[in-house]
């Protein structure tokens, strides 16, 4: 289950992975706290930072080093509340869609840079209008 609340937008990913099982394409095993193994393998933005598909799946950085800009985890089954990732605030691009998260849009407020959302098959609920601040270009919801 996710928990909501961390300050640390590692910690934010890392619990968003939760109990997630994960599907052939889309395998968050690449997902490692810092305190298991070294460095280059628990930084989202380290090995792999500008591919999908090389270190941490499903994410993207800024540069190398650089700041989570964005996630990508179709039809991962992710439980929990999306306010778990509102912390990850840099997100450009944020495309979750059937991943059975649950939650208000309004806890995405505070993602000033989101350009791009997708929640398209999911449990999440609110008014629209919570978003109105955001630069959004694009915006994906249904169930």
């Amino acid at each position: 289950m996710l928990v909501g609340g961390s300050s640390d937008p590692i910690a934010a990913l890392v619990a968003l992975k939760g109990s997630s099982v994960g599907n052939e394409e889309m395998d968050l095993t690449t997902w490692i706290p810092r305190s298991q193994v070294n460095l280059a393998t628990t930084c989202p933005c380290c090995v792999g930072w500008r591919e999908m598909h090389a270190g941490w799946m499903g994410v993207q950085c800024t540069r190398q080093g650089g700041q989570v800009s964005l996630l990508y985890l179709p039809h991962v089954p992710l439980g929990g509340d999306l306010s778990a990732i509102s912390m990850v605030t840099t997100l450009h691009s944020l495309y979750l869609l059937d991943t059975g998260l649950t939650g208000d849009l309004a806890s995405l407020s505070q993602m000033t840079r989101l350009n791009d959302l997708d929640l398209t098959e999911t449990n999440v609920h609110g008014d629209l209008s919570a978003l109105s601040d955001l630069p959004l270009q694009n915006i994906w919801l249904s169930k």
